[in-house]
């Protein structure tokens, strides 16, 4: 065979092996499906899986009540899945998507461990001389409280349109470097002016918080973090015991008068009344959306007929049908918004969903009520 033809053969046979595609790098998008369960193999919905590529977050989702997520258009090639959820270990997936195929993944989520990180402190090389303390205060005696009155106090709520405080909570009364405070604390109180404090008065703790209303506006939200007692009250020092911790209590924290809250006893079940149904403003601060046992607070209240203890169909609107997703209860009403437990939940529940009041009424009566 001539040399030159060897040549041209040569030539062509590396322009194919160029163009093959087994070699050429395959690129565009796949289909990413899977399914999330705990350790228990219950599946765990309204966690959020994203998709990530070289440290970037290229597409969000939510699982769904069965716990199941899908990517429809994820890209090609070696990606990440996160998977995370309040209360449970962050785990992540490296997957290998193929163009135009369809990829199933399985996540498991551990319950997160709880820890305690323990500071031992050595002594002093050299023996230190202290002058003599002074006798120790006297104990103070907290003044009970029925704990039916606080059950219900703590938890979000809208601010009201004016309401005075008494004053703020100031730093520990023996460790004035602490910013967080718990049950039993004693606390340096700052007193309002003109407002006058008495021994075993009773204040709850209360912060403003920004939450992320529905439709993307901002909204105003309280947050009630305990209860506070007057213990001392001095010509220069004024202190208080922290008697309820349901959160974080604050330096900072505004004190404002103490109104008894019980805990309602809960209607019986009944249907939803669709056409009267209020509006999920926020959920507790720091919390994007409600699950079993969280508060939540909605746009109506008494002058509503909203009353404690009502139960409320937690739903939204999909593809013109209500689409239930949980169940709550109604702690607290105020004249224009109302506190609700989340009892249980199919779904992830957002601010912007309705909850619809549950009344007794007969099948034929709750389908006319349907919008």
């Amino acid at each position: 065979m001539p040399f030159v033809r060897v040549l041209r053969l040569t030539a062509v046979m590396l322009m194919l092996l160029g163009t093959s595609p087994a070699i050429t790098a395959q690129v565009g998008t796949g289909t990413v499906r899977g399914q999330v369960m705990d350790e228990s193999d219950g599946v765990v919905p309204g966690v959020t899986v994203e998709v990530i590529v070289a440290s970037q977050v290229v597409d969000t989702t939510v699982t769904n009540a069965q716990g199941e997520f899908e990517f429809a258009a994820a890209p090609s090639g070696r990606v990440t899945l996160r998977m995370a959820l309040d209360g449970f270990e962050t785990v992540t997936r490296s997957i290998l998507v193929e163009a135009g195929g369809e990829t199933w993944v399985s996540g498991r989520l551990p319950v997160a461990p709880l820890s305690e990180r323990v500071t031992v402190v050595a002594p002093a090389p050299k023996p230190v001389v202290y002058p003599p303390l002074p006798p120790p205060e006297p104990a103070y005696e907290i003044r009970p409280v029925p704990p039916l009155d606080m059950e219900a106090v703590c938890g979000p709520a809208k601010p009201r349109a004016a309401e005075t405080s008494s004053g703020t909570i100031g730093s520990h009364h023996l460790e004035t470097g602490r910013l967080i405070y718990r049950l039993g604390d004693e606390l340096a109180i700052e007193p309002a002016s003109g407002v006058p404090l008495s021994i075993g008065q009773n204040l709850v703790a209360r912060r403003y918080f920004k939450a992320a209303g529905a439709r993307g506006s901002d909204e105003r939200g309280e947050l009630t973090a305990g209860v506070v007692q007057i213990a001392r009250v001095g010509a220069s020092a004024m202190t208080a015991v922290v008697i309820h911790a349901c959160g974080e209590l604050r330096l900072g924290d505004l004190l404002m008068p103490f109104v008894p809250e019980p805990m309602p006893i809960p209607a019986p079940a009944g249907l939803p009344v669709y056409r009267q149904a209020a509006r999920i403003l926020f959920g507790d601060a720091g919390q994007l959306m409600g699950a079993p046992g969280r508060m939540m607070v909605i746009d109506r209240g008494q002058t509503h007929g909203i009353r404690p203890g009502q139960r409320l169909t937690l739903f939204r609107r999909a593809r013109g049908r209500n689409v239930v997703v949980g169940e709550a209860i109604v702690l607290v009403v105020r004249e224009d918004s109302a506190r609700i437990r989340v009892e249980r939940a199919s779904d992830a529940i957002w601010s912007g969903d309705s909850a619809a009041p549950q009344e007794s009424r007969t099948p034929l009566a709750a389908w006319n009520d349907l919008p």
